[in-house]
């Protein structure tokens, strides 16, 4: 048998709750509806936005900023490596921090560190012994990325792409020279 009388109020008859309660839920109930529609009006305005992009490189801009704003701790450290920082590790998200705080500083290298970010999340996923789907698909295009660059990849690593490629289809992968190359290395 439940003893809590104020888990019962307004919906036991004869239990009442105090005004500064029902105010207080009233103010709840009230912020959330307000939540609610300024998530629809953002929705809405994304929407329209996205369908009519006319400034590609403030989308990329933020894009960027977005990516680098939510960067986890084991994937900036990767791309605090290849910027060559070694400092920042000590502390609790010092890495990310890192990170924010250089562009911060020097906002004309976003894109650099936003790269750096990229290219530490597939680094992460490629080290790790077992990987979801969507994982294979980034580091497959990630080897892509780096075989462009003069990278040249493992048995291991082009089965990967091979595999990648089957999975997208034949038509997709034609359309694309980099596979192409990749698989003809």
């Amino acid at each position: 048998m439940c003893i809590d009388v104020q888990r019962h109020v307004g919906v036991v008859p004869g239990i009442e709750a105090p005004a500064d309660t029902k105010a207080e839920r009233a103010a709840k109930r009230s912020e959330r509806q307000a939540q609610r529609r300024a998530i629809a009006e953002r929705r809405a305005l994304l929407t329209r936005h996205l369908q009519s992009i006319d400034d590609a490189a403030a989308a990329n801009h933020h894009v960027q900023r977005i990516s680098l704003l939510d960067v986890d701790e084991a994937v900036a450290s990767v791309a605090c490596e290849l910027l060559g920082h070694t400092s920042g590790g000590g502390e609790y998200h010092g890495h990310a921090r890192s990170l924010t705080a250089r562009v911060a500083a020097n906002p004309e290298e976003l894109a650099q560190v936003a790269l750096a970010v990229a290219l530490g999340r597939a680094e992460v996923y490629s080290g790790r012994e077992y990987i979801s789907p969507d994982q294979r698909a980034l580091v497959a295009e990630h080897l892509r990325y780096l075989t462009g660059l003069g990278y040249q990849p493992t048995e291991l690593e082009l089965d990967m792409i091979r595999e990648q490629d089957i999975t997208v289809g034949e038509e997709d992968a034609s359309a694309n020279p980099d596979i192409e190359r990749v698989g003809a290395s």
